[in-house]
């Protein structure tokens, strides 16, 4: 085989650059941080709110980058499609890029579970800003979380009905890990509270007509619904429901509660839902009212419950990367110390510390009823 000298010098340069493309970024450059989340399909809009929130808190580092080790931060984007299988291809391809050191994500917990093993095997610190499924933690000593367990949500919903009266409950449930932990979780605490489960529906993402679902449970008479999934497909059912005479009183998750786009979408239908919400963008504090006026500046829309959880889960990168280097063994060790209160970060949403699973330790969780087309604060009992 022959080689010009061009030819020679070419291959070279493309040997020079494939090996140099597996080491690990020399201190100089922007250090990328992962972002796994649903960038595009139907849970486009929770993706790019967690994406938004991230990106601005990253933007205010960069900014003050001189005090800040004269490091800019960027953010690599992967579009899991809020699919398991999609975000084994992201988590692939993060863990394959020595120039990642960290990724925040994923949001759904189906894309935690199915990514976290190949983060594992990587050696790669991952930080969901989203997943609640109550395995998420367990799942892999590699794996953080900020917002609570479904578990705590669970409870929080099953206690609401119990204060008002409301014995009799039907489970309206997504046949994925968030939608089936979270009916698990209220379906524990209502046996444990002498409440009634008089029926159990569950759907697929891809559903566009629960008439028939509804039809079933309205049958049953319930006094109220557990919406136990994420707000693109619910807010349909409950426009639906509706429509069919469906009075009972809506509770829902956080896939619905930290949405303002459910009320939007699903109008008259909406009023009267009772959701959590790991943090509600309708409590009032000064710190989160600088962040919705920042947010609201820079992308001409308001912020979500979720973009709150993004930002702080990416200041806490920041924090962990500045003070230990991209190594990613020493971030898994630096995120493993925020393990008491004391010790927490301090978030927007509160602190942040996590116990031996990485899961947040976080009790602090937010009801609200919508009330007139917005969300309003209830007390939790």
């Amino acid at each position: 085989m022959r080689f010009t000298k061009a030819g020679t010098f070419a291959t070279l340069a493309l040997f020079i650059f494939l090996t140099q493309c597996g080491r690990p970024n020399p201190g100089t450059g922007p250090i990328s941080i992962g972002f796994g989340g649903p960038l595009t399909g139907k849970q486009a809009n929770y993706g790019t709110m967690c994406y938004r929130g991230a990106e601005l808190r990253l933007g205010e580092i960069n900014a003050n980058a001189q005090a800040n080790g004269g490091r800019q931060y960027q953010l690599v984007r992967g579009d899991d499609q809020a699919t398991p299988s999609q975000a084994v291809v992201v988590a692939q391809e993060f863990a394959a890029n020595a120039q990642i050191p960290m990724v925040l994500g994923h949001f759904n917990s189906s894309c935690s579970l199915a990514a976290q093993k190949i983060y594992e095997a990587a050696g790669l610190p991952n930080l969901s800003y989203g997943s609640t499924n109550d395995d998420v933690g367990k799942g892999s000593p590699l794996t953080f979380r900020t917002p609570y367990k479904n578990s705590l949500q669970g409870k929080t919903l099953a206690n609401y009905a119990v204060a008002h009266n409301l014995k009799r409950i039907a489970i309206l449930a997504e046949n994925e890990d968030y939608g089936r932990g979270l009916a698990d979780v209220f379906k524990k605490s209502a046996g444990e509270l002498n409440l009634t489960i008089v029926t159990e529906k569950s759907y697929n993402s891809d559903t566009t007509d629960y008439r028939p679902l509804l039809l079933g449970i309205s049958k049953e008479k319930p006094d109220a619904i557990l919406l136990a999934g994420f707000y693109p497909q619910l807010q349909v059912a409950a426009v639906q429901a509706r429509a069919m005479k469906i009075n009972a009183v809506f509770l829902a998750g956080d896939g619905v509660g930290s949405s303002l786009d459910y009320i939007k979408n699903a109008g008259t239908a909406a009023e009267g839902t009772v959701a959590t919400g790991p943090f509600l963008i309708e409590n009032e504090r000064p710190l989160i009212e600088g962040f919705k006026r920042k947010f609201k500046e820079k992308y001409g829309e308001e912020p979500d419950s979720w973009a709150v959880y993004a930002y702080d889960a990416a200041g806490l990168a920041y924090t962990v990367i500045s003070k230990v280097g991209t190594d990613r063994a020493a971030i898994h060790k630096a995120l493993s110390d925020f393990n008491s209160k004391d010790k927490a970060f301090a978030g927007l949403v509160g602190p942040i510390w996590f116990d031996n699973d990485g899961d947040a330790v976080n009790e602090d969780v937010s009801l609200a009823i919508v009330r007139n087309g917005r969300y309003v604060v209830i007390p939790v009992r």
